[in-house]
């Protein structure tokens, strides 16, 4: 084979870990969604079952002998307690997302600022690495002027990068995550969310790999955010929809002893 192809066969071994470059920052980011899910919302679950526990304990207690008005003052301080109880854990709730909220939005705010940051690096460095399409060109050189051997630096002093490589400006990341986290309020910028800035480089086959990349990896987390923040919605509502029917069944038999003669 011929020198200058060989190089360029070698190059692209040694870029092939471009198609996974952004693995390790897509797996980091998922761990913290995964992780905040599976501690924070399972932390969030046990509290409030603890309390339907107290209640269902409560509701133990409930009895004929409530309805004798020798025992109205116990009555009265169950319902009291309910009151109380039930108005708690609505502020646990609410509390809990606002604290989900903000967390969604800061870690996707985070990962798409990580991503763009990391795509502008990683281009940035293929930008100052000799392509395959530079060893192409140069071979073409070699040819004409009758050379059997033509050194790197030559090739590259011989033709200019930007005679080689047409630059491209590659598109911003998006604003999909505005999308999804529709309805989670606390947390959520100010100002509209535009797209990242556009970057600006050459066209290559590396380089547009790279970029593929960038696209494969964002809508990737954008998949575990769609069903990270789905699965939080759920448990809000699931204990909101347990702690309301449970409240209201205990305040009816209460009100059926208070009617009791």
């Amino acid at each position: 084979m011929n020198h200058t192809l060989l190089l360029c066969e070698e190059l692209r071994e040694e870029l092939r870990f471009v198609p996974t470059i952004f693995e390790p920052l897509v797996g980091t980011y998922s761990e913290k969604l995964r992780g905040f899910l599976q501690d924070n919302g399972g932390a969030f679950k046990k509290t409030m079952q603890t309390s339907f526990q107290n209640r269902r304990e409560e509701e133990n207690n409930f009895g004929p002998w409530l309805a004798n008005a020798n025992h109205i003052h116990r009555l009265l301080k169950m319902e009291e307690e309910e009151l109380v109880r039930h108005e708690e854990n609505l502020q646990s709730c609410d509390k809990y997302e606002v604290e989900c909220s903000e967390f969604l939005w800061n870690i996707a705010l985070e990962f798409r600022q990580e991503l763009h940051e990391a795509f502008t690096g990683f281009q940035g460095v293929l930008d100052c690495l000799p392509q395959a399409e530079h060893f192409t060109k140069a071979y073409e050189i070699q040819k004409r002027v009758g050379s059997e051997r033509i050194s790197l630096k030559r090739m590259l002093r011989n033709g200019p990068r930007g005679n080689f490589l047409p630059e491209r400006i590659y598109p911003g990341i998006g604003t999909e995550i505005v999308e999804i986290l529709k309805g989670w309020t606390s947390g959520q910028p100010e100002e509209e969310l535009q797209d990242t800035p556009e970057v600006q480089s050459f066209r290559s086959d590396v380089h547009k790999q790279c970029a593929a990349s960038k696209y494969a990896a964002y809508n990737f987390w954008l998949g575990e955010l769609r069903e990270v923040q789905q699965a939080l919605r759920e448990l809000l509502q699931g204990v909101r929809t347990e702690e309301d029917a449970s409240h209201r069944n205990f305040l009816r038999v209460v009100s059926q002893l208070k009617m009791t003669d």
